[in-house]
């Protein structure tokens, strides 16, 4: 004899310290009855409701790993490891202390994270990022394509005074310094190998400023034919060049190139 239709099984789901233990009793609950409605094959199973779990500000210790699930309205002062069944859950705010892995996930809403929570995309692709924030640190491995407006910001490195060494690792690949001694020494540092970096110098309100060029970690600043441009020396004036990082092991170089010279500034 055929086991008799279920027609609009509710779970109900609670919120506070009882939920996580609530919803694991309802999935259980959920897992005996469908065993026990598929034993015959003549079983239907119509009108079956199983509300998405909704967990109210819960707080997990350990590892928390999320697998084909659907966060939504998610809220996070910090985030870090356990287990999510796949599905849809509901966190209205979830503090987790560890790492939270994400596999298959979406989080959907306008999350918020620790400033010192760090997220690491490892899937094999991400066809889509958004940040409403700044993004830091992101390492981007091979062809990557952007499409409308992509900005470099410019460093302004302030007055070079007798000396005075550009970061690029520290400060980015577009820097700019103003010349305010007689013959300073512009360092170049911090570039990786095929990086390109550009910098604006200008003279202050003296002018007839003459730097040299100085290469960090045992590299040198090199120019075409061997010859160091001659920079404007009229007061205000600007000057940009372009160095390539060539990264070859014992003996790098910064190879140069003049952009332009004598701009108004």
């Amino acid at each position: 004899m055929a086991a008799a239709p279920v027609s609009s099984l509710v779970i109900f789901t609670t919120t506070g310290t009882n939920a996580i233990a609530d919803l694991n009793n309802n999935l259980a609950l959920i897992r005996n009855v469908v065993n026990a409605l598929v034993t015959s094959s003549n079983t239907l199973i119509s009108g079956l409701t199983i509300p998405a779990p909704t967990i109210s500000s819960p707080t997990i210790t350990g590892t928390l790993t999320v697998t084909g699930a659907t966060i939504t309205g998610l809220t996070a002062a910090s985030v870090g490891p356990g287990t999510y069944p796949a599905g849809v859950f509901s966190v209205p705010t979830l503090t987790v202390t560890g790492t939270l892995t994400l596999t298959g996930a979406t989080i959907t809403g306008a999350p918020t994270w620790g400033s010192n929570q760090a997220i690491t995309l490892s899937t094999a692709a991400q066809p889509n990022i958004t940040s409403l924030g700044t993004l830091t640190g992101l390492t981007v491995a091979g062809v990557t394509s952007f499409t409308g407006h992509t900005t470099i910001t410019q460093f302004n490195a302030g007055n070079s005074g007798a000396a005075i060494t550009l970061n690029f690792a520290t400060n980015g690949n577009n820097q700019r310094v103003t010349l305010n001694s007689a013959t300073p020494a512009i360092t170049l540092s911090g570039g990786v190998a095929g990086g390109v970096y550009t910098v604006e110098v200008v003279q202050d309100g003296s002018g007839s400023r003459v730097p040299t060029w100085v290469g960090a970690s045992g590299a040198t600043v090199i120019w075409p034919g061997g010859v160091t441009p001659t920079l404007t020396t009229t007061a205000s004036k600007a000057d940009l060049f372009s160095f390539l990082f060539d990264g070859v092991p014992a003996t790098p170089h910064y190879i140069g190139t003049t952009v332009g010279l004598a701009y108004t500034v």
